[in-house]
């Protein structure tokens, strides 16, 4: 982002943030990658948690809870790429954004 700003002289404002994710064909490796950066994220709370956790919150058992937080993060990735790439539709540009 530095460098988009200082060399590129462009705004980092949420054209900035969802260039890549939108357009071809670099979404074939963003996509994947921001994906598995969230999951990944969840992931590793959930083993945490259902290592470390003992009680029951709700009447749920820790691997329940833990079950419970990777279906939370699973459903935040999606509704982020949904609303990332404006409903599926993909997002349109400035032209100053276009960076190739």
């Amino acid at each position: 982002m530095l460098g988009g700003q200082l060399v590129l002289h462009l705004a980092p404002n949420f054209h900035f943030g969802v260039a890549r994710l939108n357009t071809f064909p670099f979404n074939l490796f963003f996509v994947p990658y921001y994906g598995l950066a969230i999951l990944s994220f969840f992931g590793h709370l959930v083993a945490i948690h259902w290592k470390k956790m003992i009680h029951t919150v709700a009447g749920l058992l820790p691997m329940a809870q833990a079950t419970a937080m990777l279906v939370i993060g699973v459903g935040l990735t999606v509704v982020s790429f949904y609303g990332l790439t404006n409903g599926l539709q993909g997002v349109r540009f400035p032209a100053e954004h276009w960076m190739y």
